[in-house]
């Protein structure tokens, strides 16, 4: 995925027309000195992203650190916690990000 950092939500075109309250969150609250970047909830921590827009995500799967292909993943997970659909911020958890290029 190719993700843009430290987008103000409040600025993104999606909301063009629409107020939005600056700087709020639905769930969480915003780490002190990283706004925008990080989120803290019930004691989990999340990086803030926001799409590029240019369809450029991927996937891909491991199972105890090797990847593995959509057959293994569909025998152990159910399809319907798989689906996504395009997002304009994603808030990715800590614990679930692998690497970072």
């Amino acid at each position: 995925m190719v993700i843009r950092l430290g987008v103000d939500y409040s600025k993104m075109k999606v909301n063009e027309g629409r107020e939005t309250e600056i700087g709020s969150l639905p769930w969480g609250k915003w780490v002190e000195g990283l706004e925008g970047y990080v989120i803290e909830h019930k004691g989990n921590y999340y990086l803030r992203v926001a799409s590029s827009y240019s369809n450029t995500t991927k996937s891909i799967y491991t199972l105890n650190g090797v990847e593995v292909g959509d057959e293994i993943v569909n025998e152990l997970v159910a399809p319907s916690k798989l689906a996504s659909k395009p997002s304009d911020v994603y808030n990715i958890k800590f614990s679930n990000i692998i690497s970072l290029n």
